[in-house]
């Protein structure tokens, strides 16, 4: 069985975000339904308009010694609203050997368009758009 973990983040400013329970079950059952073992979960909370996640950067230098295959995440918007550095990320993870998944993305009927928006960037984080 393949291993995984799981990142959550709730911050209590933004009204409209699934709070940590609901990302918590989406996340246990995409681990379910393609059969992943949760090894860890990473919870990170806050009140303030900080930009520490402490338990994201744990989960960053954790997974190169962890030998997973796998990170569950609810949402991108999880990972912040910059979506550059939410693919940079993925890239990063990919280049470990590890897979990023969305929950909320791969559920949903518009997966198609993200699969193909996230190449075009992916292609010009590489630099793949140079004249």
């Amino acid at each position: 069985m393949k291993k995984a973990v799981i990142y959550a983040r709730h911050i209590t400013y933004r009204k409209y975000e699934p709070n940590i329970a609901e990302q918590l079950y989406s996340c246990e059952q995409c681990a379910t339904i393609h059969n992943l073992k949760v090894i860890n979960t990473y919870i990170d909370l806050s009140n303030e308009k900080l930009q520490t996640y402490p338990m994201f950067e744990q989960l960053k230098k954790e997974c190169k010694h962890l030998n997973i295959d796998t990170i569950i995440i609810y949402s991108a918007c999880v990972l912040g609203r910059n979506f550059s550095k939410i693919l940079k990320f993925k890239n990063d993870m990919k280049k470990n050997g590890i897979r990023v998944v969305f929950t909320d993305i791969d559920s949903s009927p518009y997966k198609e368009t993200y699969k193909l928006f996230e190449s075009y960037i992916d292609n010009l984080l590489k630099g793949g758009d140079k004249k």
